[in-house]
């Protein structure tokens, strides 16, 4: 149909990207080797060119799919630990009913865990991926202060806070709180019903540490090299594996780093260190 004296296959990487059909020569004589080779060389380039693009469209293609699976990712754990702050209150409503202090932190931790789901519904129409973008001048325990009261109806007495003076830095507060919940919803379920949760606080030089520790039942040491902080993986059969991914995230985002220590019926020990950078923030 194209009427073509010659057909010339555009190869890549053993791949056939393409065919260019040639027409004849216009001064009716058939095509020699020097230009069977210059069209050789040009169907090369021009196959390499396609291939790129090829790639390129692929590329952007995959990582717009992975953009859209880990934000459904982090939207489905951050439903999930709000739908487990509300289970731990349910669990504990029938025992504590009479207790008036229960009631009033058990609809305070209602009333916030409603707030933080209508934020984070609002939020899908605006989400652009960019963590750590609203950071202020803030004070860690006070973050901390504010995501263990929200679980305090369902942990209790089982939780203790160790926590030091400390110079202010710049946080985005509620992504942070969203590290410690996660964390101390991982502690929860890791210990036994006699079991402890410490979360400690600490000022150095260059950086503010926090860790939360637990008496649970430890992790094994080849999850805890290996895998720990990769998205789907987990060690609890009804997890999703994206808890301590999302905290690394949110840390990295940051400029700090997070760490796991721990051994099988030994406890875990998670510790996040944040750079305090050049200036200090006072009241």
């Amino acid at each position: 149909r194209t009427k073509a004296s010659l057909l010339v296959p555009l190869l890549s990487s053993d791949r056939m990207v393409g065919l260019m059909t040639v027409g004849s020569d216009r001064s009716g004589r058939p095509y020699g080797w020097e230009a069977r080779e210059f069209l050789s060389v040009l169907a090369h380039h021009a196959a390499g060119e396609l291939h790129k693009a090829e790639l390129l469209q692929t590329l952007v293609e995959t990582r717009e799919a992975d953009a859209f699976r880990s934000f459904s990712a982090f939207l489905l754990h951050d439903l999930k630990n709000f739908a487990s702050t509300l289970s731990l209150i349910a669990k504990n409503a029938a025992r504590h009913q009479e207790n008036p202090d229960f009631q009033k932190d058990a609809f305070k931790s209602i009333y916030d865990t409603a707030e933080k789901m209508k934020r984070l519904c609002n939020s899908l129409n605006t989400f652009s991926g960019t963590l750590a973008a609203n950071k202020k001048p803030s004070d860690l325990n006070d973050i901390v202060r504010s995501a263990s009261g929200n679980l305090n109806a369902g942990i209790g007495s089982r939780l203790k806070l160790e926590l030091r003076d400390l110079s202010k830095i710049e946080l985005d507060a509620e992504e942070m709180e969203r590290v410690v919940q996660n964390l101390l919803l991982n502690a929860q379920e890791a210990i036994s019903a006699e079991g402890s949760i410490t979360i400690a606080t600490a000022e150095r030089e260059e950086s503010i540490e926090l860790s939360v520790k637990d008496n649970g039942r430890g992790i094994a040491q080849e999850f805890l090299e290996k895998e720990i902080f990769l998205p789907f993986r987990t060690t609890r059969s009804d997890g999703l594996g994206i808890g301590l991914f999302q905290c690394k995230k949110i840390v990295e985002a940051h400029g700090g780093t997070i760490r796991a220590e721990s051994e099988l019926g030994g406890g875990t020990i998670i510790r996040i260190e944040l750079p305090k950078r050049a200036t200090d923030y006072t009241d």
